[in-house]
């Protein structure tokens, strides 16, 4: 259960990390107690009186309106103590990862201790910058957009897609499959990765290669040894569009 108290609308993401999540087949509290007899609602909680339990709403609730909870509203205190990784964590405040071009935050059990099945990273791209070639050993990737016009590309050993995306499309990157993402637009670019591993891991297309044998990279490229040279040997998950 959540509520919000701002005064602008809000948006939220649920993610899940089963591929069959169906919204009229989650539990909703409001509905099995509108199944649950009154009197042993009452004998459950151990309370009498008609208005104690009396006003369960007939069907469930999923959005909907409700009283603004305080400005500093204080957590119940728990007898048992506080759980050792609480479920909540403030990603807005760790430390952002900037390259020439954008930025990277990342979130995972690293830091938030309970995101044992999800990692994510943000990434702004500026007009031109692209997220590097890379691809995901450990996960599949779900990727949200959320601001400017970005163009995604996924390549799988059986066929290779580009699509252009706008603010709240969503792409699919299965696990193992090259991608990458650049921004066409005029204005900065914002996306989210997601994996369902509980680190953020990626292989780099061009740290791999430039720590490659060169005489192996040139066989597979055609490439000669100033180009080889060239190649980063440290990750820059963005680079810059061109100058």
């Amino acid at each position: 259960m959540g509520g919000y108290s701002g005064d602008a609308p809000a948006e939220f993401l649920l993610i899940f990390k089963t591929g069959l999540f169906d919204a009229a087949k989650t539990f909703l509290v409001t509905d099995w107690l509108a199944h649950i007899p009154f009197s042993v609602l009452q004998k459950n909680f151990g309370v009498t009186g008609t208005n104690k339990f009396g006003n369960i709403p007939s069907k469930q609730l999923y959005i909907f309106p409700g009283e603004a909870p305080a400005d500093d509203p204080v957590a119940p205190e728990n007898p048992q103590g506080e759980i050792p990784n609480p479920f909540v964590y403030a990603w807005s405040q760790d430390p952002i990862d900037h390259f020439d071009g954008g930025s990277v935050r990342i979130v995972d059990s690293s830091t938030f201790k309970a995101s044992i099945n999800f990692a994510a990273a943000e990434v702004t791209l500026e007009p031109g910058a692209m997220r590097e070639l890379h691809w995901h050993t450990t996960a599949d990737e779900w990727s949200f957009f959320l601001e400017g016009d970005c163009r995604f590309s996924v390549f799988t050993e059986t066929a290779a897609r580009t699509y252009d995306m706008s603010p709240g499309d969503v792409g699919y990157v299965p696990i193992s499959a090259g991608h990458y993402v650049e921004n066409i637009g005029n204005t900065t670019a914002r996306f989210l990765e997601i994996t369902d591993s509980d680190q953020f891991e990626d292989i780099s297309l061009t740290q791999w290669l430039a720590l490659t044998p060169p005489e192996i990279v040139k066989a597979h490229f055609g490439v000669d040894d100033e180009t080889v040279g060239s190649l980063s040997k440290t990750k820059n998950r963005v680079v810059p569009g061109n100058k």
